[in-house]
């Protein structure tokens, strides 16, 4: 074996090395990640949750009752129920036929034009 092929068999070796070195710094990598970003968001709802049970939650609540109250007293809190109402009142309701010249067997319980043919209205 010359010294150009033993070198050839290190270089090849070590880039092997470094390779396999990589993909293992990379799976820990993304591993890491992982962990990082579970114990993130643990600690944020743990910060979140100490908040809203301290001053924060008694402002919130304050501020949600403030409002509330100021819609009722102007009349908002009336129109939006009344306008949510209204386009939910007739929702999913299939008339009924109930004249003489309605179609039972039609899907939405509307008559049959006159004489058969659209035309001859």
């Amino acid at each position: 074996m010359s010294y150009g092929d033993f070198s050839a068999v290190v270089l090849g070796a070590a880039a092997l090395i470094v390779t396999v070195i990589g993909v293992f710094v990379g799976v820990l990598a993304v591993w890491g990640y992982t962990q990082m970003l579970g114990a993130a968001r643990q600690a944020a709802e743990a910060y979140v949750e100490s908040e809203l049970e301290g001053d924060l939650g008694a402002k919130i609540l304050s501020q949600t009752d403030k409002h509330l109250e100021q819609s009722i007293m102007s009349g908002a809190a009336k129109s939006l129920i009344e306008s949510k109402l209204s386009s939910r009142t007739f929702e999913g309701v299939r008339p009924q036929p109930f004249e003489s010249g309605m179609d039972e067997a039609d899907e939405y319980g509307l008559p049959r034009p006159h004489g058969g043919d659209i035309g001859n209205g």
